[in-house]
């Protein structure tokens, strides 16, 4: 990202892996998202990245909405097994999904390790939503997430900060 910006990321496709990268493995640093928005997505959708096994870090993402089904995060849809995803912040948006809701990320795998992350963005789902989660696993290490939502809506599994945990959570 090289402290870039970039703004008007339009994203329409029921199709899976939606985002500015549909998956990655490498690293983003230091990139700003403005103004976007993905719309219909099935499965594991975040404006920055929907299937994320690498690392981000330093990244924000301002005035986005994101609406789909399963793993829908305002960063990122789904992080697999060893991401690292780190000093991100979310701020002036809205995230939609039904299932695996989170404002930073839905769905979280084994072993992924969140930290210094802040969530702004209002969160609403079915089950499985939460401000900075919708759900996560063990092994994941949460270390300084801070949900400050106005608004975190669900029927089953809602947490301000994960929907349900099998993770250590510190700092928080």
């Amino acid at each position: 990202g090289n402290g870039f910006s970039i703004r008007g990321v339009k994203i329409d496709s029921d199709k899976n892996y939606q985002g500015l990268f549909g998956y990655q493995s490498g690293t983003i640093t230091d990139l700003t998202i403005k103004a976007s928005s993905i719309k219909n997505a099935a499965e594991s959708a975040g404006i920055l990245v929907g299937l994320n096994e690498g690392t981000i870090r330093n990244c924000k993402v301002e005035n986005v909405e994101i609406n789909g089904k399963e793993k829908i995060g305002g960063i990122v849809g789904n992080a697999m097994t060893n991401s690292i995803i780190e000093g991100c912040e979310i701020s002036d948006s809205l995230i939609n999904g039904e299932k695996y809701v989170g404002g930073i990320v839905g769905y979280i795998n084994n072993n992924v390790s969140l930290q210094n992350i802040t969530n702004k963005a209002n969160v609403r789902g079915e089950e499985y939503v939460g401000g900075i989660a919708g759900i996560t696993f063990f092994g994941t290490d949460l270390k300084n997430v801070i949900n400050m939502a106005d608004d975190i809506e669900g029927k089953e599994y809602v947490g301000g900060l994960i929907g349900y945990s099998q993770s250590q959570i510190e700092n928080s």
